[in-house]
Order: C-alpha cells, then structure tokens, then sequence
C-alpha cells in the first residue's frame, strides 16, 4: 500500500514528492525570500500599482496585483494574463479569496475560523489552478485540526480535490483508527471510502 501511494505521488508531481537528491557545489535555494515577502507586504499595504480588481461571488470586491497573484502558479498566471479587462469575477466568496490573496503576499494560509466550506473551495481552487503550495498550506491545516467530527468531510474534500494520497491515506488512517460507529452515526455513512 505504502508503494503504491509513494508511486501515485511521484506520477502526478505532487507537492509532497521527495526531491531528488543533487550533487552539485552549489547550495539549495532559500525556502522563503523574506526580503522578498516583505516588499510584497509593504506593496500590498501601500496600495500601489493595483491592476487587478476582483468581483467575489457574494459581491465584494478587493484589488491586487497581477503579479503577485500570478507567482502562485502557472495556470492560474495563465487565465489571469488571458483577461482583457482588468475587472474579474471570482467564483468564490471574499473569505476564500482573502485566504487566497494572503497566501500569494505572504505565503501563508491563515484559516483562523476558517470553516469546512472555506476550506472545500480552497482545495477546489488548489486543484483547478495547480498551487502546490496552497495545497500543502491546506494539508497541513486538516492534519493538525482533524477531529471526528470533520474526518468524512476532510476525506471527502481531500478526495475530491486531488489533494496528495499520503495525506488522504493518513486521514482514511484516522477514520478506521478512532470510534468507527461514531463517526457512521454523525454521518450518512461511508459511500466514499474504499
């Protein structure tokens, strides 16, 4: 099982994916520029340079920068230099696009209060748009506040949104591992787990 799981990651370029092992003279990148993140805060807070405002589903509206925004993946930079305007919709409601925004100023996620809906479409836009690092925001957020009553809806969100097999197998671990009639009788069942 643990194989097939390493294989499944390593097939689909998942941001758990073991890095391959170099052996040149030259040192790793840095993690985080914080120089960097810094400029993008102080950016962000001057309100300069905003070419991009975003329409959210629930009418609310925040600017940003095309840059920034692009850094966070390709696809996403993709569909954003593909508008002609600088006005978009965005179909999610403006809790998920400030998370959204946070991540790509300060590459982190901040999910205090944060509810299952919040977190579902973030996995679905982590999915759709390819951020890796959005996903391995989110994984880390599911592991650390996974509790019977979230469980089935985690595996199913998790499931449903490509997020990487490890963490969907180590939350599959948990359900079977904790009070299983528990969890069927707060839920309608198991239809997803096999």
């Amino acid at each position: 099982m643990a194989n097939r799981i390493r294989q499944i990651c390593r097939d689909h370029g998942c941001y758990c994916k073991p890095k391959k092992a170099t052996h040149s003279a030259s040192p790793p990148p840095p993690a985080v520029d914080l120089e960097l993140l810094q400029r993008y805060i102080r950016l962000r807070e001057d309100g300069k340079f905003l070419d991009l405002e975003i329409n959210c589903s629930d009418g609310s509206t925040r600017s940003v920068h095309k840059f920034i925004l692009n850094s966070l993946s390709v696809k996403l930079g993709r569909s954003i230099l593909e508008l002609e305007d600088s006005d978009v919709s965005f179909e999610a409601p403006v809790e998920v696009l400030d998370a959204l925004i946070e991540l790509a100023y300060t590459s982190k996620l901040n999910l205090t209060g944060g509810n299952m809906d919040t977190i579902s479409q973030l996995l679905r836009i982590a999915s759709k748009y390819g951020i890796k690092s959005l996903k391995q925001e989110l994984s880390c957020h599911i592991k650390s506040t996974l509790s019977l009553s979230n469980a089935l809806e985690f595996f199913n969100h998790a499931s449903e949104n490509s997020l990487c097999q490890k963490d969907i197998q180590l939350i599959r671990a948990y359900i079977l591992k904790k009070n299983f009639m528990a969890l069927n009788e707060q839920s309608n069942g198991f239809s997803n787990i096999s």
